[in-house]
């Protein structure tokens, strides 16, 4: 199995994917209210209304690990509601993180289950062509033998 593909970079985008994005939206919509959105690291909205640049616009980032995936902003409410969502959230794509990697690792063993079994296959198809060939080969040199056998046979009895 490739260790790099569980060591890749997996964006927000995917993660978020890999959620049940209603249950998202309603929970932080309780949490902050209607005017949250999450960003990924360009800045860019990939869930929520939209939290547009105001005044009083408060974003935290949105950690996965120790990398920065994204971030988590509001418009209004308290720095502590946004500080929880936004740990409740980081919980969920950490979730969401080891869901895909085991998704991965699954797909990729089956993969490798296949692949050997298609293997041991082969080379058991390979074998009992091998052993066609040699019963063949034996029944051959047995008619042979037979009719050796018979003319030994035939000669004795002219003699």
């Amino acid at each position: 199995m490739d260790v790099q593909q569980f060591d890749r970079n997996i964006s927000l985008s995917d993660l978020l994917a890999a959620v049940p994005l209603i249950k998202v939206q309603s929970a932080l919509t309780a949490m902050l209210g209607s005017r949250w959105g999450i960003l990924d690291t360009s800045g860019q909205l990939l869930l929520g209304k939209g939290a547009k640049t105001r005044h009083d616009t408060m974003a935290l980032p949105l950690y996965l690990e120790i990398n920065i995936v994204g971030k988590l902003a509001v418009n209004g409410g308290r720095r502590e509601q946004l500080m929880s969502a936004s740990t409740w959230l980081g919980i969920v794509l950490s979730d969401a993180h080891r869901y895909l990697m085991m998704a991965e690792l699954h797909r990729e063993t089956v993969q490798s289950s296949d692949d050997l079994l298609r293997h041991q296959q082969q080379i058991l198809q390979d074998a009992e062509e091998r052993h066609r060939e040699l019963i063949a080969q034996l029944e051959t040199h047995l008619l042979h033998l037979k009719q050796v056998q018979q003319d030994v046979i035939a000669d004795t009895d002219k003699a």
